[in-house]
């Protein structure tokens, strides 16, 4: 015997209801086909987009965030915001940033021109973006891809040397110049002092010139020795670790040549360099003829005047005191 199976029926009491077929519902819109949009078939890049800010000083934060920036448009402009009494002029900051991104358009007024979006990793420039006509981008808000900004560079720019690029690194760099009589151990000194900071020195040049022509500093090498010492100095400075070490100075290259020749390149006097401090290396004497001693000595009188650390004694006297005077006056450094 078969059984005949009933379409969905409901229980009332003792008899079965038989449900009408429900009522078909109105047609719902399809989906938006994400591979539709332009993005989905091609990288869709913005035309303009702006990066605007004190860059006080430009660090690795600000880095990140315009390459961020230039990843997501065509032109990218950097705006530089400029108030009274910064410890960096306008103008050097837009140098770095030229330097750093020679493919993006560096201003220094709020003249921006038409744009798209706003890259910032702050919030409040909703508000410029609004007034633009333009989305903003947040990148990095919480500082959590590169933990810096520009107050602690500025409160503390040894202490946070590696969120610095090489050409911001010049203007925080400490330069220490090492002068004294011959036989004084300036050398020596300097090559000791750049292993304990982990940096680099300028080395004196007098000495190769010399060996060059027979041993003797010829007059007209006075001038080459400047230049050289200038020329290091000048690459140095981009590799240096915080502080940079001058084994001599253009000083000494003018008191050589007087004390040779009656006189030097009167440039050399002229020419203006910035030193944060000096370390002057007493005469060592011992063992000489008085010849010898009378002419240290006057060289060494020649720094009479000068301000800076005077250091004498054994060799091993004079580096640690060389290393107590750096370390009082920039704690960082250790």
């Amino acid at each position: 015997m078969k059984t005949h199976l009933l379409e969905p029926l409901a229980w009332y009491g003792s008899s079965y209801y038989d449900y009408p077929d429900p009522e078909p519902s109105p047609a719902q819109p399809a989906e938006p086909d994400a591979s539709a949009r332009p993005e989905w078939k091609a990288e869709v890049k913005a035309s303009r987009g702006l990066v605007c800010g004190r860059f006080l000083p430009v660090h690795r934060g600000h880095q990140f965030l315009i390459d961020f920036a230039r990843a997501r448009c065509q032109k990218l402009v950097i705006a530089v915001q400029c108030t009274p009494g910064e410890s960096v002029s306008q103008a050097r900051r837009m140098a770095w940033l030229k330097e750093l991104f020679p493919d993006c358009e560096v201003i220094g007024d709020s003249q921006f021109g038409s744009v798209d979006l706003v890259f910032s990793s702050e919030p409040i420039h909703q508000q410029l973006a609004t007034e633009l006509g333009a989305r903003l981008v947040l990148c990095d808000p919480d500082r959590k891809m590169v933990p810096i900004s520009g107050t602690q560079v500025r409160q503390a720019p040894l202490l946070h040397w590696r969120y610095l690029p090489e050409c911001v690194r010049t203007y925080y760099l400490k330069v220490v110049r090492v002068v004294g009589p011959e036989g004084s151990g300036k050398t020596s000194l300097c090559e000791r002092l750049a292993r304990r900071f982990d940096t680099c020195f300028v080395p004196e040049y007098a000495v190769s010139l010399a060996a060059a022509s027979g041993g003797l500093l010829k007059k007209e090498q006075l001038a080459e020795w400047a230049m050289q010492h200038l020329a290091a100095r000048q690459s140095l400075e981009r590799v240096a670790n915080r502080i940079l070490f001058l084994d001599t100075d253009l000083l000494t290259v003018a008191h050589w040549g007087e004390r040779l020749y009656g006189e030097a390149p009167p440039w050399i006097r002229q020419h203006e360099q910035h030193y944060d401090e000096t370390l002057i290396l007493e005469p060592v004497l011992e063992g000489l003829k008085p010849e010898q001693v009378r002419e240290r000595q006057q060289m060494y009188e020649k720094w009479n005047g000068l301000e800076g650390v005077r250091l004498g004694g054994s060799w091993a006297e004079r580096e640690a005191k060389a290393v107590a005077s750096l370390a009082t006056r920039w704690s960082e450094l250790l």
